[in-house]
């Protein structure tokens, strides 16, 4: 099956629906850490797969705009701005996020990543010439792959993607929710544990 085709859910609500229930069983196969931390996940997931992931925060939204800007100005320097990113080393992942971005957004960005990952997406390298140079400058003895920008394209890869993530996050969020009910002083420890996340970057 080619990944890479454009595809729309409502096209085939039957094959939509399929996914849906792998994306669901593949969750409860998966070590989700509640509440939800990406790093977390990663270390425990690159366990689980034995191949380690590693995370890389970086303003990639400044710099691709920047080079969108200086060389296809003649387009809406909106269309293609670079979010994330895999970069595929010898003997581990990288998953490169936007720095700039909400934690929400951070979260949303690498469970999208990772999800490639689970879903092992072979990738097709980038779509345009400006992004790949900042995506090699960042890893340049990486291959590129699953690159996570904001455009009007959607194939295959990136609604599987899309929708894993947004399953391992609801997870999370669920699992929560079900310790806070059943735990007297679950809810208050989530909390502080929630606000303590990324303190360090």
């Amino acid at each position: 099956m080619n990944t890479d085709e454009p595809f729309d859910p409502r096209d085939d609500p039957a094959e939509a629906r399929a996914f849906r229930a792998r994306c669901e069983r593949l969750v409860r196969e998966l070590p989700i850490p509640v509440p939800f931390d990406e790093r977390r996940f990663c270390a425990l997931y690159g366990k689980q797969r034995g191949r380690p992931i590693a995370l890389r925060p970086w303003p990639l939204r400044a710099e691709s705009r920047q080079a969108v800007l200086h060389e296809f100005v003649a387009e809406e320097p909106d269309q293609d701005v670079l979010y994330g990113f895999v970069a595929v080393e010898r003997d581990h992942d990288v998953i490169y996020y936007e720095r700039d971005a909400r934690r929400l957004h951070q979260q949303q960005i690498v469970a999208h990543e990772a999800s490639h990952l689970i879903l092992d997406h072979a990738g097709s390298g980038l779509s345009r010439r400006d992004l790949e140079r900042q995506a090699r400058r960042l890893s340049p003895g990486a291959t590129i792959r699953h690159v996570y920008a904001r455009n009007g394209r959607r194939t295959r890869a990136e609604y599987e993607a899309e929708l894993l993530g947004q399953l391992i996050l609801l997870h999370a969020s669920s699992a929560g929710a079900r310790l806070a009910a059943s735990e007297p002083q679950a809810a208050e420890l989530l909390e502080f544990l929630e606000g303590t996340e990324g303190r360090d970057g």
